[in-house]
């Protein structure tokens, strides 16, 4: 299993994820950006997203796997157009007060 604790990926502006990839490291998505997932995007299972306030993670048509998602106070969570997260065993999406979450035409799923 890979993770690199030390060095998030650091999302500041509109990003577009459209082939398949692993991601060995937490990502961080601030500064009012959007993180569009339109590929199967693997996390490591210690791996964690966190949206802060203002910005976006959008499942479109996507499928993101493994790890955790932090929706932050302000922070935007979708899934659409068929899109899928894919939570095993210990992974956790995790939403405070004044998150929003928009599951439309899409699913999050446990897989035992």
């Amino acid at each position: 299993m890979c993770y690199d604790k030390e060095n998030p990926l650091i999302i500041t502006s509109d990003t577009d994820m459209t082939r398949h990839n692993e991601i060995c490291s937490d990502i961080i998505i601030r500064n009012n950006s959007t993180l569009t997932v339109s590929a199967i995007i693997t996390l490591s299972k210690l791996g964690t997203i966190t949206i802060e306030n203002g910005s976006s993670l959008i499942i479109d048509g996507g499928n993101l796997k493994d790890g955790n998602i932090v929706v932050l106070n302000g922070g935007n969570l979708s899934v659409i157009n068929d899109g899928a997260i894919n939570l095993f065993s210990g992974d956790e999406v995790q939403s405070e007060l004044g998150a929003t979450m928009n599951i439309d035409n899409g699913s999050i799923d446990l897989i035992n």
